[in-house]
């Protein structure tokens, strides 16, 4: 017995010097990964409408009122315009789908970057390597680091505010430097975080908000209230956020436009009016958040509290992040037409947690872990999934090497592309954990982080350059510039294809009650009959199959509506 806990310790010795080197290597190429994966695909999802938006307020100078097609866009808060604008600093003054992922791709970076610094801070520097490991490769990280969405710049908002509040606040470390001056700059710090928070993404923000705020109080008790750190970073928030409000609905009282931009912002958090399908939302939030936040969510499923039943939920040391997770995930539960990456901003959160518990074990202070067997039973089952899929890609590979005929049904990958596919997925499954217990939870952590950065590395040099080799959108954006000279501004009644004209490198302005075309302006309609258009007007087709027509307009058109 004291022959193992010697070997026990030494190896606890040896993981703890060679671990965060390791780590380190890993964070590198994950970032490395994420970078060579920004540029392969054509603008995606919302991108369309956050080029426009970051487009439209370069060429009018106002940054208070967001517009798309010269309509104010009030769906979501400024400020990923706003950083696309700077971003396109580093592009050569120009919006396009490289520009738009970049405030995404630098908050994902600083989110990896936060829980790896908060480790050190805390001296637990393993615990915040690991984190950022399992931050950075969760399957919905890897897909949305390289969009241009607003969901990862709030999880890197609440990330500042949660990490200084529950983990760093939390810490013995951190009393021990309680002063005047520290409180003062971690009020700062989390306030400038819940900004980010707001300014990206509105009232969404609030559950996670809410969480956090209640997990610390029922930390530290009932005094925690009277603390700066506690009220201030949301009231200075949300003042520094309403800002933007208050001037917004002040600019279109002026304007007698009719909207409300808190009306707008609280529809477009509370999805108003989306109630089909309650329970199948349900169903995909639950799915969505196990599969798209592994390991993680596999780790907190089946890891328990080392030293009783209660499970994580019921450890002193955890219950505060515990209950910080929660709290938003029974909110978004309950949400009308909930989806997965509402509850991302809790993803750093639950990567901590985790990484906390493999940090645990890694030390062999408590060698025994609730669901132990199970996690690897599930990890030896994905891991020979991903084992024949390496098998079949490398035999696909070289059968097309001799003969490009064979294996129809499979998409047109070169035979050199196929092979390396297979080789990623083999070593990851295949490569041995030397110093790590066979079956410990710790060997089955790393092998889903290796399996996971073999994805990684099959996403960003293999799949995402064959599925950006096709691009329908820009070929009917660059028909639509071969038909309308480069400075005249082009009036469209399109709905919707945003990703499609936000391609097209000419100024684009929608029809409305309010603006319409004149005679001798360019136009884009749906309609099939051109009684609108001046001879001479062409159809094209978008990237649907749906035929549209594009000419000079020669009358008043008739009113379509506001675009949705």
């Amino acid at each position: 017995m004291n022959s193992e806990l010697q070997r026990l310790d030494s190896s606890s010795k040896d993981d703890t010097t060679s671990l965060p080197l390791l780590g380190l290597l890993f964070i590198g190429l994950v970032v490395f990964l994420h970078c060579f994966s920004l540029p392969h695909l054509e603008l995606q999802g919302e991108e369309g409408r956050r080029v426009v938006a970051a487009r439209e307020m370069m060429s009018s100078g106002d940054p208070i009122i967001p517009t798309v097609w010269g309509q104010p866009y009030l769906n979501k808060p400024p400020l990923y315009p706003w950083l696309t604008v700077l971003a396109s600093n580093f592009t050569g003054g120009s919006v396009h789908a490289i520009t738009v992922r970049i405030p995404a791709l630098l908050a994902t970076l600083l989110t990896g970057l936060l829980l790896f610094l908060t480790g050190s801070r805390i001296g637990r520097p393993r615990a915040g390597f690991i984190a950022a490991l399992l931050f950075l490769l969760c399957p919905v990280v890897i897909r949305k680091s390289t969009l241009g969405e607003t969901d990862l710049l709030l999880t890197a908002g609440v990330a500042i505010y949660a990490l200084e509040m529950l983990v760093i606040g939390g810490s013995k470390r951190r009393k021990l430097i309680s002063t005047i001056c520290s409180t003062i700059c971690s009020t700062i710090w989390m306030s400038a975080g819940l900004s980010i928070a707001f300014l990206a993404k509105g009232p969404s923000a609030l559950p996670f908000v809410i969480g956090i705020m209640m997990a610390t109080a029922r930390r530290e008790g009932i005094s925690r209230h009277r603390e700066l750190t506690w009220w201030g970073p949301p009231l200075l928030a949300m003042g520094i956020s309403s800002l933007w409000a208050i001037a917004v609905t002040l600019r279109l009282d002026q304007l007698g436009s009719g909207l409300s931009a808190i009306e707008v912002w609280f529809g477009e958090a509370s999805r108003s009016g989306s109630q089909d399908g309650w329970w199948i939302h349900r169903w995909e939030f639950i799915a969505g958040v196990f599969f798209g936040y592994l390991p993680a969510s596999l780790l907190m499923l089946l890891s328990g509290k080392m030293n009783s039943g209660a499970g994580w939920l019921g450890d002193r040391r955890y219950r505060p992040l515990a209950l910080s997770i929660v709290i938003p995930f029974i909110v978004f539960l309950l949400w009308p037409s909930v989806q997965p990456r509402y509850l991302l901003p809790a993803l750093p959160l639950i990567a901590w947690l985790a990484a906390s518990i493999l940090d645990e074990s890694f030390d062999a202070r408590y060698p025994s872990v609730s669901g132990e067997r199970a996690l690897s039973i599930v990890t030896d089952g994905i891991r020979a999934v991903v084992a024949v899929a390496g098998v079949v890609a490398v035999t696909v590979g070289v059968a097309r090497w001799f003969d490009e005929s064979v294996f129809t049904t499979i998409p047109a990958v070169a035979p050199g592309e196929f092979m390396l596919l297979g080789t990623f997925l083999l070593l990851s499954t295949g490569l041995p954990f030397k110093g790590v217990e066979r079956r410990s939870v710790e060997q089955s952590a790393l092998r889903w982080i290796l399996m996971l950065l073999a994805w990684s590395g099959c996403q960003a040099t293999i799949l995402l350059p064959f599925r950006g080799s096709d691009r329908p959108g820009q070929e009917v954006a660059r028909s639509i510039e071969a038909v309308v000279p480069l400075q005249q501004q082009l009036w469209h009644d399109v709905s919707g294809r945003w990703n499609t004209l936000a391609q097209v490198e000419r100024t684009l302005k929608v029809v409305s009650k309010q603006v319409q075309p004149v005679p001798g302006d360019w136009f884009l309609t749906m309609e099939t009959q051109q009684p609108q258009l001046q001879d001479g007007w062409r159809t094209i087709e978008l990237s649907d199959g749906t035929p549209a027509s594009i000419g000079i307009h020669q009358r008043r058109v008739p009113t379509r509506g506001k675009e949705k």
